[in-house]
């Protein structure tokens, strides 16, 4: 007598093995995923999203009051990318001097790489942020001064570098 199962194959049936491919195909996708979003910096969110968040109406009033002020601030970058060039005007169009302050920087593509240098002088109104800034695209700035306890300057902008560093 033949056993009549005796002529079919053992083991897991060829649907089984389509699903387990499928499952590891899709646990390792996810997995090259959360790794790509861990370790690349152009995956991320704003930098202290949620601080600025909550401090929205500190930084509102900060605004209005260096509204008040009447400083215009233009921001662009050196011909050779190693820094960026602040100059400040009053209401008047006169250069700022005297000024102490900061810029903070980063690149849309990098938003985990904050950087925060200090205004440097150099007269006439203009102030040099020594960072290198030799990447192609746009930037976002914030740059703040003072020059008196009731004089802060607050602004916030976005600068576009058109050509990479020393290549320029």
């Amino acid at each position: 007598m033949t056993n009549e199962h005796e002529g079919r194959r053992r083991g897991l049936p060829r649907w089984a093995w389509i699903a387990a491919a499928l499952l590891v195909t899709h646990t390792s996708a996810m997995i090259a995923a959360v790794v790509i979003a861990v370790e690349d910096p152009s995956f991320t969110t704003v930098p202290d999203y949620y601080r600025r968040a909550v401090d929205w109406d500190t930084t509102q009033a900060r605004r209005a009051a260096s509204g008040e002020l009447g400083w215009a601030s233009q921001v662009a970058p050196s011909a050779l990318g190693e820094r960026l060039v602040v100059t400040l005007t009053d209401r008047e169009g006169r250069p700022v001097v005297g000024a102490v302050g900061a810029l903070t920087a980063f690149h849309h593509a990098a938003t985990k790489e904050v950087r925060t240098v200090p205004l440097e002088e150099r007269g006439d109104g203009i102030y040099f942020a020594t960072l290198d800034v030799g990447r192609v695209g746009a930037w976002q700035v914030t740059v703040e001064a003072e020059r008196a306890s009731d004089e802060l300057f607050f602004h916030e902008c976005e600068v576009v570098v058109h050509t990479r560093g020393a290549d320029a």
